[in-house]
């Protein structure tokens, strides 16, 4: 896809002002000088994370290439898109297929996350993912759930929601009205906009690429959106815990909840320090006296 705005023009232009070739500013921004080329010739659109690098790197602000690469035009439109679109609910394996398919590599080149990819990550067997995703009736653990929707970049409440899990807590007509709600919203879009105040979120994204301004009730639906998702998001989380918190909790299933705090000798550990522990058990799992 062409891009229609001066995106590439704009960073050629800085890192010509800063006397950088573009071998310098690949190395940099951590991209192929081939990549580059091709983003300052408007014939690749960089994922938000290049673009907060390359930004970074030549002092431009994330607003004013987020409007160049036209993120938050298709952005609008998706909710857009979402809100023509008659109601539609995945079945479990339906949405892991559709979450996988809709991935970027590091060339932001459109690419499926291999199921063996995502049975390394959550320990289950290949076939296993394929047989769900075939729309068999295979239970996973809260564990499993966590880490599967971890790697797909979608939120717990989404996956667990669709397998079954915690659907007694509301009528019918509110769990479809929820899922339908959670499922273009990617995870880390939920907890970065939901951290946000409405003026920041609205600071950001007023600004179109055809220079008109977002309404502010418009720009309030969809960050309530995100904050509704994530309130959401954590309930499912304190509902998944409850039973393994009270009976036998799973230590990588507590580590890995983003959202409640575990302390060691009274500090609070981060989730750089959750990682450290994680990392710690696994090398040493073959060496505990298990009890089962």
């Amino acid at each position: 896809m062409f891009i229609e705005v001066n995106l590439g023009e704009t960073i050629k232009d800085s890192r010509k002002k800063k006397g950088m070739t573009m071998i310098e500013l690949a190395e940099k921004a951590e991209i192929t000088q081939g990549y580059l080329s091709k983003i300052e010739n408007n014939l690749k659109i960089p994922k938000i994370d290049t673009l907060k690098t390359i930004g970074s790197i030549l002092d431009i602000p994330i607003g004013e290439l987020l409007i160049g690469a036209k993120y938050i035009d298709e952005w609008l439109e998706m909710f857009e898109e979402n809100i023509k679109k008659p109601p539609s609910i995945p079945t479990f394996g339906e949405a892991i297929r559709v979450a996988r398919e809709d991935n970027y590599d590091s060339n932001d080149e459109q690419l499926t996350i291999p199921l063996s990819v995502i049975s390394k990550k959550i320990n289950i067997p290949e076939t296993t993912l394929e047989q769900i995703e075939n729309g068999v009736d295979i239970p996973l653990t809260n564990v499993q759930l966590m880490e599967l929707a971890k790697a797909l970049d979608v939120t717990f409440a989404y996956l667990y929601l669709l397998a079954g899990k915690g659907n007694n807590l509301f009528e019918q007509n509110i769990l479809n009205n929820i899922l339908i709600q959670l499922r273009p919203l990617q995870h880390s879009s939920v907890k970065k906009f939901s951290s946000m105040t409405f003026e920041e979120f609205y600071e950001l994204n007023k600004k179109l690429s055809n220079g008109s301004i977002l309404e502010v009730e418009y720009a309030k639906s969809i960050y309530d959106s995100y904050i509704f998702a994530n309130e959401i998001d954590q309930l499912m989380q304190l509902h998944a815990m409850s039973n393994p918190w009270r009976d036998s909790p799973d230590i990588q299933y507590l580590l890995n909840l983003p959202d409640v705090q575990i302390n060691y000798r009274g500090r609070k550990l981060s989730p750089t320090d959750k990682q450290k522990i994680l990392t710690k058990i696994e090398e040493m799992k073959d060496k505990f006296e298990y009890q089962d």
